[in-house]
């Protein structure tokens, strides 16, 4: 499966993913198995991941093997769409499923040998929320912390529930936007050693994926036409992130899009810019120049006077006109890329 999602994700495709989680015979090993291809294609990006737990529908092979065993425990995705009271289900409704389990089987759950049905009912709701924000953190944090996919998860659960204060376990994007990177660097912070200690640019890196898209760069336009360009004041755009890492992190993202999760990397500065095209994340790595370019375009240097103070570091062995005319190609090509605005 893993290799058709890469296939199709690299084709732009975007494929929706639906797990599911506690067949009977399931030990909790295989659940964190299918939690594990859930992160790992989350880390491929571009797939809308779906987890529910077994539905028992009337007249299958499941519901003959089954029906015998089937409880009301908790309520899954197709139990789902009759809450006609005020968010819950009338009366006579309920009077209904209860008669007739071999009807309203869709209403009931078989109990899971590897793992409880309530815990099964939270990890099914909620975890598509790290899947998609937090996938490869989330991997590397279960593999560094030593525990498995579904106990860190509680974890998490609990953790930023009793830090809100809430009465009942719930999750929402925004509880894992707001949240998840305290929780990592608190568990991180909490081990005797880190191996991987890549993981706190991962961590920022997918932090900066997510603070980016609430801009989007597809309809800004940089033009340099009529401009007097000495005194061209180039504004670095407010709706980019220039983040600086001590590790290559394209390189080690292109390794767990590989499944190669290795435990150290040698240190290689690396300097990225993040935004928002088309609703679609972008990441693309600068280098030193370009990076000091953008961080001098404040709207109050002039294009001659960044020219100035960057000759002394990168000037070498051209003369001033022609470093000048560099710095000039250069900001119109950060220009293209929607960095700059005119």
């Amino acid at each position: 499966m893993y290799r058709q999602v890469e296939e199709t994700t690299r084709r732009g495709i975007i494929p929706t993913l639906s797990y599911v989680i506690g067949i009977p015979e399931e030990e909790k090993e295989d659940i964190d198995a299918t939690l594990s291809l859930a992160l790992q294609t989350g880390i491929l990006g571009n797939n809308n991941p779906l987890m529910q737990m077994p539905t028992v529908l009337p007249g299958t092979d499941f519901h003959k093997k089954y029906f015998g065993k089937l409880t009301r425990k908790v309520d899954t995705y197709f139990a789902l769409g009759i809450e006609f009271n005020y968010g819950t289900r009338l009366e006579i409704d309920e009077q209904l499923i209860n008669e007739s389990p071999e009807i309203f089987s869709s209403f009931y759950n078989i109990p899971c040998k590897g793992m409880p049905l309530d815990q099964l009912n939270i990890i099914a709701s909620y975890f598509p929320f790290i899947v998609n924000f937090y996938p490869k953190s989330f991997y590397l944090l279960s593999k560094e912390c030593g525990k498995s996919v579904s106990d860190l998860f509680l974890e998490w659960l609990l953790w930023v529930n009793d830090k809100l204060e809430r009465d009942e376990i719930t999750l929402t994007p925004s509880d894992c936007y707001l949240h998840f990177s305290h929780y990592a660097e608190s568990l991180l912070a909490s081990l005797e050693k880190v191996q991987r200690k890549y993981i706190h640019d991962i961590l920022r890196y997918e932090t900066n994926s997510l603070d980016v898209a609430q801009w989007d760069t597809a309809s800004d336009k940089f033009d340099l036409a009529g401009a007097d360009l000495s005194n061209f004041k180039p504004i670095k755009s407010k709706k980019i992130i220039i983040d600086e890492f001590q590790f290559n992190i394209p390189v080690i993202i292109d390794d767990l899009k590989k499944n190669r999760v290795k435990e150290t990397y040698p240190v290689e500065p690396t300097t990225l810019v993040f935004k928002h095209e088309n609703k679609q994340l972008v990441v693309n790595e600068i280098n030193e120049f370009g990076k000091d370019l953008l961080n001098l375009s404040n709207g109050r240097n002039t294009l001659k006077n960044i020219s100035e103070k960057l000759y002394e570091k990168y000037g070498s062995g051209m003369t001033r006109k022609d470093f000048f005319e560099s710095c000039l190609e250069a900001v119109q090509t950060l220009g293209v890329m929607n960095y700059l605005s005119s």
